[in-house]
């Protein structure tokens, strides 16, 4: 409303003009204003000056109101979309891939985290993912509730007969105010009080859901740096897994090839063996050599070197000649023998070396087969000793062959796990990267609406409040009383005058605050009611339906904030007029009132 529509609406209160009077303004002095002073211009003059009264309790209300000079209803607007992420809360908290992360603390910190002002139901991160939903849930159900209170007590403040009503007509009735406006009066500041303390509440519940979701967005971030560095263990140990899983298999291959050629080793020792054996076997079986007899030896040299007639020796011619005449010499005769027997000597020798050489090469004969079959016999254990050898070498690769097998097995296994933790922490890792964006944008939402509660909540305190005291004050400086009732109650002059202006600017307060709370009321019961309901179903929705679910109902919490807004266009649209009518009755009550009073 701009300030020309303002000023209309200012003069368009109630007129009162008394019977007799010609209309016009007449100079009013403050004493005019008494109550029970004068009749007729008078009267008609006491009703001026509270119209006057009147129109600047209006203007200063309108001026002075906080909600009714904000877009007071633009934070309604984060109401859908806080509960599209709630949504998203409560489907996290049920995702198993989160089930086992824990938070650092319970323990819930204000902004400055030296005041601890709540304890988390559990140590697991989705249990209170599921709380902080539950939260919100309660908080807006609660604000439903209590706005509701704070529309009732105010509406009945300003009715007809209402609190205030009732007291500006006791200003009037001297013997009625002795028993009946102290007691108003502090019924008046009960309700005012109670107004506040509702408001207060709201915003405690607003406020301690935000240091919730601060305390779990801080765990978030730190499980994200914690999952991190599992994430880099992880990736450090399938490095080391890769590798032992490469010197396994090398290893694997080498004792393969290893076995492989003992194998080979082993076929050939086993063929040496038998071979050797089939030797010592034909050795044995070979019969032993005959030691002939002294005569076959004989024989045997006699055939070898057979007996050679001997030569005699020739003397020359001369010699012989004498030897024909006269018979041989004695020396002659024993040179011969000598020859003779010097021949026969020599072939027995020949004969002897034979028979020797015969001996020699049987004995030399017998000691080669024996050596022959001595050898075949050490070979055989020789080949028998190897072939123990490559058999426990055999079965010593084949055990480290399994185990090989058994440690690559279970590198490979662990590489698998390590995959599947990778994953898994990928996984993981993603949930809380988005579970920390949601909580960002409910942190968002979530201020806008404490802006709201927090105006509302101080337009009650503050301004509301202040007016009640203000007139609480005002009455208490012209009252003289007793414990139990007034005595006697004297307002005249500025004195009344400001004590209906302030009882008008508390009419005007209040105004607002019923339009508020009631807009919020039907905000709250056409909208945000519905959405938490939506939000509840969609948290049971399976998995695969869940994007589609979701996507339905964001576009559905979208069209809500439309209708939010033309719930807060109409209620905006009406708090002037509805200001203008309320602080209007009591204008019409306060100049009724001296009228009964005179008569």
């Amino acid at each position: 409303m701009n300030h020309e529509e303002e000023e209309a609406a200012l003069h368009e209160l109630p007129a009162y003009t008394p019977p007799g009077s010609t209309g016009q303004p007449d100079p009013i002095s403050d004493d005019d204003i008494s109550a029970g002073e004068g009749v007729g211009p008078e009267r008609g003059r006491y009703a001026k000056q509270v119209q006057k009264a009147c129109r600047q309790a209006l203007k200063t209300a309108k001026r002075e109101n906080v909600l009714m000079n904000s877009e007071w209803a633009a934070p309604l607007e984060a109401a859908p979309t806080a509960i599209i992420v709630m949504a998203f809360l409560i489907k996290t908290a049920a995702n198993e891939k989160v089930a086992g992360l824990e938070v650092k603390s319970t323990e819930v910190m204000d902004e400055t985290g030296m005041e601890h002002v709540g304890t988390l139901p559990s140590k697991y991160f989705h249990t209170n993912l599921m709380h902080c939903s539950d939260i919100g849930r309660l908080a807006f159900l609660d604000a439903q509730n209590r706005m509701q209170k704070i529309s009732v007590v105010s509406r009945s403040m300003m009715k007809d007969g209402g609190r205030l009503s009732y007291i500006v007509e006791l200003l009037e009735d001297a013997e009625d105010a002795k028993y009946n406006l102290k007691p108003e009066m502090e019924l008046l500041k009960k309700q005012a009080t109670e107004c506040s303390e509702e408001c207060e509440l709201i915003q405690k519940k607003f406020e301690y859901w935000h240091f919730v979701i601060n305390h779990l967005s801080k765990n978030a971030l730190d499980n994200i740096a914690g999952i991190r560095e599992d994430g880099k263990t992880i990736a450090n140990s399938k490095q080391e897994a890769k590798i032992s899983k490469k010197a396994y298999s090398i290893e694997e291959q080498a004792i393969r090839d290893s076995i492989k050629d003992l194998r080979e080793n082993v076929t050939k020792a086993n063929q040496k063996v038998l071979k050797a054996e089939k030797e010592v076997t034909r050795l044995n079986n070979l019969p032993p050599l005959p030691e002939p007899d002294h005569f076959d030896e004989l024989a045997m040299a006699q055939q070898l070197a057979p007996e050679e007639a001997h030569v005699q020796r020739q003397r020359g011619f001369f010699s012989d000649l004498a030897s024909g005449l006269f018979g041989t010499s004695k020396k002659h005769h024993r040179e011969d023998e000598d020859a003779r027997d010097a021949h026969y000597a020599k072939h027995l020798d020949r004969q002897k070396k034979i028979i020797e050489e015969s001996r020699s090469e049987r004995q030399r004969l017998i000691k080669q087969a024996k050596d022959r079959r001595n050898e075949a016999r050490e070979e055989v254990n020789r080949l028998e000793n190897e072939l123990d050898e490559k058999q426990s070498e055999l079965a010593s690769k084949k055990d480290g062959l399994s185990q090989a097998q058994q440690n690559l097995a279970k590198a490979s296994a662990d590489l698998e796990r390590l995959d599947r933790e990778e994953l898994e922490l990928k996984e993981i890792l993603s949930i809380l990267k988005e579970s920390t964006h949601e909580l960002g944008k409910l942190k968002t939402q979530l201020g806008r609406l404490r802006v709201f509660f927090a105006t509302m909540e101080n337009n009650i305190s503050k301004n509301a409040m202040h007016e009640v005291d203000a007139f609480l004050e005002i009455l208490g400086r012209n009252i003289r009383r007793n414990d139990e009732d007034v005595e006697t109650l004297r307002l005249r002059g500025a004195s009344k005058r400001k004590v209906l202006s302030s009882a008008m600017q508390i009419q005007g307060q209040f105004s607002v605050i019923a339009d508020v709370s009631a807009a919020y009321v039907t905000v709250s019961d056409q909208y945000i009611r519905k959405a938490i309901d939506k939000m509840e179903d969609l948290a049971t929705i399976e998995d695969s339906k869940w994007p589609g679910a979701r996507q339905e109902f964001t576009k559905w919490c979208n069209d809500a904030v439309k209708g939010i807004n033309g719930v807060a266009k109409q209620a905006s649209a009406n708090m002037a007029p509805n200001m203008q009518k309320r602080i209007g009755l009591l204008q019409t009550l306060a100049i009724e009132a001296a009228e009964d009073n005179e008569e």
